[in-house]
């Protein structure tokens, strides 16, 4: 009988056998008065709760005949099913504890069936053919000892959860420690619920064959599923955890701008020498003669691995041909790409490094290239593992590449690693900055209407003492958090000096000064700045400092730092807006009284234009709703302030204005500087793009111009060669009836000459 609902099998069985007996239970005639009946006896067996097998149901059902044969006299009915087996009576509701003593007793009755399920599944789950889809990637990197060892432990492991003097604190301890390593060596969480589902059906298909009483069967079917889901979630959980170790290392707090890059790596190698299954994590360099170095080490066998491979001839090497370029440092050097091996001892690209390796238990390695902003690789993080297939999974590709992704990030952060720079000449710069070297260049910041400077921001430079300039990005990769203090206190004194000077001058002109979120959140930053302004008698409100947008502020410690900042009087301005992510949120939380739009968005003016004037259109009317200060950072080029201009920019900063100077230069370029006689007329595609695509906008339709008085229009008539096309396509879009194909195609051409005009 087929498809019986499980939860309605009974009443429906009831049915169809009364129907049966009815069929044959009536008399018949033998011939004259002679009358017969046919008397019935059935067993019945369901699938699968009574087996899985046609023959192990065929003897189930069987044996319950002819227990409903031998109770004949006293049954309640005809028919029989096994779960009806006698001296078992009905306890469906009632409690079986797994780990008592009736499990016990079952569990050593049934040594013999365990043990035979065991080698069957042991022998089925190893085997080359395997169909279950549940070969791993780990049995290609063991060797025939290695992977007999496997076996033999994994059997071990089996009986002792079906064990019958087993416990669930044991078996969960054990289960996690397994779950541990199967995590680090690539099994996942579907392969581990495959092994289950392969010995449960292993262990039924024995069971099915052994003769034991049904309710025997049930109670050891619910000891062996319960245990074997205990130690899948004890795995599962404990393979979660390793996971989350991994990727949690790829989104720990970045360092600082600024930060040094010895404390940066210092930092980043101590979290990944802590991670599961780390042996060792270095920072490989290459140095001038073509050999790598490690640069840090951490991890347990660090310091061990790191002077293993600084000894004479165990060092690798750039060059491709040499045995000792072929290790994984070399090639990820090389290629600029990720790479790994899932066994160490049976790698030849190691064979240099065998024996070593293997006496501190080095399994296998994965190396990530740290690259420059121009893909050149600088570094190489290597990590050496305790497990054969350690760095192979997906999640642990998907970790090397954050762990790539961050390491770049901290490149670009630190700017360039202070190791690039000779040490004797990091050592000479950091005296000379600290030491009289330090000055102040000033950028001012002009009226894009007028002209007038309305404020100079003050950029740190180191002069020598022949009166060679070093620029920020060579001297700042050498100083750590309290140096930056340091340099904060020197640039602030210098800054707030010059001011004085210029005032001197008749030139009244405010000030700005970066500062760095380390110096912001030192609770003495206040008293620096109030003594600074007091001992150079400059209001409080003509100074103004800049936050980089880049930098991790935290929402409270900073906020409570800016507010005592604030409480000096002096002005906030957010530096490269657009530049990060969380510039939306820092803007609405914290009080700054300008805005500078990140040079990066300025300069794709001339790449990606229409994106670009939309985003610096949007910032701009941003800071008009929330009354604060824009200033357009970048403007490399006449057409640059063009466009600014024409998108609603008041405050303009970058080379077309002026290059950063000393204060002599400063003082002799203020007395000259005026804006370009055509200041207010487009002379550049860039501008005419910025008219024509502000011109579409909805919000500028209730101001566009007559033809005749349209800037563009006069740009297009002044060019030496008039474009009909483009000047038809100029008069359409100033028609009231849809010019949407006029617009497009004015734009496309636009975009074309501005590109050429590049």
């Amino acid at each position: 009988m087929e498809d019986l609902p499980p939860e309605d099998a009974l009443p429906q069985l009831e049915t169809a056998l009364q129907r049966l007996h009815q069929a044959v239970e009536s008399p018949f005639r033998l011939g004259g008065e002679m009358e017969a009946e046919v008397g019935m006896t059935v067993g019945l067996s369901l699938f699968p709760h009574d087996g899985v097998e046609p023959d192990a149901l065929m003897r189930q059902a069987d044996a319950a005949m002819y227990q409903a044969k031998q109770h004949k006299s006293r049954r309640r009915r005809w028919w029989r099913m096994v779960s009806e087996e006698a001296g078992y009576p009905q306890e469906e509701n009632s409690h079986f504890e797994i780990y008592g003593a009736e499990a016990a007793r079952l569990l050593r009755k049934s040594t013999r069936l365990i043990h035979a399920t065991t080698d069957i599944y042991i022998q089925h789950f190893y085997a080359q053919d395997n169909p279950e889809g549940t070969k791993l990637a780990v049995l290609a990197s063991l060797d025939p000892a290695r992977q007999q060892g496997l076996e033999q432990r994994q059997r071990q492991f089996l009986l002792q959860i079906l064990a019958p003097d087993s416990q669930s604190a044991q078996i969960s301890r054990d289960s996690r420690q397994l779950g541990y390593i199967h995590s680090l060596v690539g099994v996942t969480p579907v392969m581990l619920v495959q092994s289950v589902e392969l010995f449960r059906r292993t262990f039924s298909e024995q069971l099915n064959l052994a003769l034991l009483p049904i309710r025997q069967r049930y109670r050891l079917l619910e000891i062996v599923d319960s245990r074997l889901q205990e130690q899948l979630h004890a795995q599962l959980e404990a393979g979660a955890q390793v996971q989350s170790q991994y990727l949690e290392s790829v989104s720990l707090p970045m360092p600082h701008h600024g930060t040094l890059w010895a404390d940066a790596v210092s930092s980043e190698l101590e979290q990944l020498g802590k991670l599961p299954g780390m042996q060792a994590v270095l920072l490989m360099r290459l140095m001038s003669n073509g050999v790598f170095v490690p640069e840090n080490s951490r991890g347990p066998l660090g310091k061990l691995v790191a002077n293993r491979l600084q000894m004479p001839g165990s060092e690798a090497v750039v060059d491709a041909s040499s045995s000792r370029g072929q290790g994984l440092t070399a090639v990820a050097w090389r290629s600029g790409r990720i790479c790994s091996t899932a066994s160490y001892s049976q790698d030849q690209r190691y064979a240099t490094w065998h024996q070593q390796a293997g006496a501190v238990n080095i399994r296998s390695a994965m190396s990530i290239p740290v690259r420059n902003p121009e893909g050149l690789t600088v570094a190489v993080i290597s990590l050496f593992g305790a497990y054969p297939n350690q760095f192979e999974s997906a999640s642990m590709q998907q970790f090397a590449q954050g762990q790539q992704h961050r390491w770049e990030l901290i490149l670009a952060a630190s700017t360039k690693p202070a190791a690039a720079i000779r040490q004797n000449l990091a050592i000479a710069l950091r005296e000379r900055l600290f030491a009289g070297g330090l000055t102040m260049f000033l950028q001012p910041l002009v009226d894009l209407k007028s002209g007038k400077v309305v404020k100079v921001e003050a950029l740190a430079r180191l002069i020598q003492a022949d009166g060679t300039i070093v620029s920020p990005g060579v001297f700042l990769p050498l100083l750590g958090d309290a140096d930056l203090d340091h340099l904060f206190r020197l640039g602030l004194d210098k800054a707030l000096s010059q001011v004085a000077e210029l005032d001197r001058h008749g030139l009244q002109i405010d000030i700005s000064l970066n500062i760095a979120p380390s110096t912001l959140q030192d609770e003495d930053c206040p008293q620096w700045v109030a003594a600074a302004l007091a001992r150079h008698g400059i209001a409080p409100h003509r100074l103004s400092l800049e936050l980089l947008e880049t930098e991790d502020i935290a929402p409270r410690a900073q906020d409570r730092a800016i507010e005592r900042l604030r409480r000096t009087g002096i002005k906030l301005a957010m530096d490269d807006l657009g530049s990060g992510y969380s510039s939306l949120q820092r803007l609405s939380t914290l009080p700054f009284d300008t805005i500078k739009i990140d040079q990066s968005l300025t300069l794709n003016l001339r790449r990606t234009p229409l994106t670009s004037l939309a985003l610096i259109r949007a910032i701009l009317q941003l800071g008009q709703d929330l009354e604060r200060q824009v200033v357009v950072e970048g403007l490399e080029d006449r057409g640059m302030q063009e466009a600014a201009c024409i998108l609603g920019a008041t405050l303009g900063q970058g080379y077309s204005l002026a290059r950063p100077m000393a204060q002599q230069d400063f003082i002799h370029w203020q007395r000259h500087f005026r804006l370009p006689p055509a200041a207010g007329e487009i002379t550049s595609y860039l501008g005419a793009l910025a008219q024509h695509w502000l011109s579409t906008q909805p919000s500028f339709a209730h101001d566009r111009q007559p033809l005749e008085h349209c800037p563009l229009q006069h740009f297009l008539l002044r060019q030496p060669t008039l474009h009909a096309k483009a000047l038809a396509w100029h008069a359409a879009c100033h028609q009231q009836q849809d010019h949407a194909e006029a617009s497009q195609r004015l734009t496309d051409w636009l975009v074309e000459q501005m590109l050429l005009e590049s």
